[in-house]
């Protein structure tokens, strides 16, 4: 009996972690506007993607958790499982999202603005976003004005 109640315990703990990290990553904001009840994504696809959400001076670090897809019309983002309990899918339109580059302490990084949420930023490694970006219809380039690190 002790053992299912740690079990649930730490389960719990999880859980409570994982909402609180996808609230604070602005995620919920995004899911708003932007939420897919579609379970199917035609499209490129990126599964373990690394990347950082939130506003620009507090900024959630998701670590090979994300999965990307793009087509034609725009990107689906989502979390693998078991977060995507906590957190629904999003779709954006390639025509709500613009880009700026973000000169890091060792790396390059590409920041995805959002037209309808403009608190909210999904910055992703330079290489990581050219390939979502070459899979764009228009084949949208990479910014090449940088933001420096404060």
């Amino acid at each position: 009996m002790k053992i299912v109640l740690l079990i649930l315990a730490v389960l719990l703990i999880c859980v409570t972690a994982l909402v609180t990290l996808v609230r604070s990553s602005g995620w919920n904001e995004l899911a708003k506007t932007y939420s897919s009840s579609s379970g199917y994504f035609d499209g490129q696809r990126w599964s373990f993607v690394s990347g950082w959400m939130g506003t620009k001076g507090k900024l959630v670090r998701f670590r090979s958790c994300l999965n990307v897809r793009t087509n034609h019309n725009g990107v689906y983002l989502s979390f693998f499982p078991p977060f995507n309990l906590v957190a629904r899918a999003l779709f954006i339109p390639w025509e709500q999202i613009a880009f700026t580059g973000y000169q890091g302490t060792l790396t390059e990084y590409v920041d995805f603005h959002f037209r309808e949420v403009q608190s909210v930023i999904l910055r992703l490694s330079k290489s990581t976003a050219s390939k979502i970006l070459a899979s764009a219809p228009r084949n949208l380039p990479i910014p090449n004005e940088k933001e420096n690190r404060p």
